[in-house]
């Protein structure tokens, strides 16, 4: 299967609109929701799978970031570089993932800041299957790791942890919001 890119009147101007007033901003507001989600993980269940043809958590949050990553590297690079995907051995517990997730993403977007607009509207071969301006790839690899964050969410529950809010107020959240606020209006009608 192949798509062809359908962008190819993208100017330079219009490759650095969409990477500052749309790409950018949706990836640093997604970014503290994927860290919400890992580190929900309980780190003595990390190695939980619902099925044994899933990844664990673990290793599903790991490609989550280190996806995310390999979209942003290609967009300010020009091209994917598919080595090196492995889970290092140093990195076992979710916060773990997630400071490794942290320190490239602050880089990637530092990157991406000084990408020049010539860079962004140039076609990128991804594993056969498509070809887009580098710019592109940035959204593509948001709605890749919101497809797997979802997935990791719903690992969540089976391992006895709360589902922390994404994109409006969870379950958890809200009853532990409802639960902090009958128990401050206990304390003050005691006083």
């Amino acid at each position: 299967m192949y798509y062809a890119a359908p962008m190819s009147t993208l100017t330079p101007d219009q490759a650095i609109l969409i990477l500052n007033a749309s790409a950018l901003p949706s990836l640093i507001a997604d970014h503290p929701v994927t860290q919400r989600v890992i580190t929900s993980i309980p780190p003595e269940k990390a190695h939980y799978r619902p099925d044994s043809i899933m990844r664990s958590a673990i290793d599903l949050a790991w490609h989550v970031v280190a996806s995310e990553m390999r979209f942003l590297e290609a967009a300010a690079s020009g091209g994917f570089d598919f080595t090196g995907g492995a889970r290092p051995e140093t990195i076992r517990t979710p916060n773990e993932v997630v400071d490794w997730y942290s320190e490239r993403f602050a880089k990637n977007v530092d990157r991406l800041r000084g990408t020049s607009g010539d860079q962004l509207v140039k076609v990128i071969d991804f594993r056969g299957t498509l070809k887009f301006p580098a710019v592109i790839y940035l959204q593509i690899g948001l709605s890749h790791s919101i497809h797997h964050r979802g997935q990791l969410s719903m690992y969540l529950r089976p391992l006895g942890a709360k589902v922390p809010s994404m994109y409006g107020e969870s379950f958890d959240a809200r009853e532990a919001r409802e639960k902090a606020h009958a128990a401050s209006g206990s304390r003050l009608k005691s006083s």
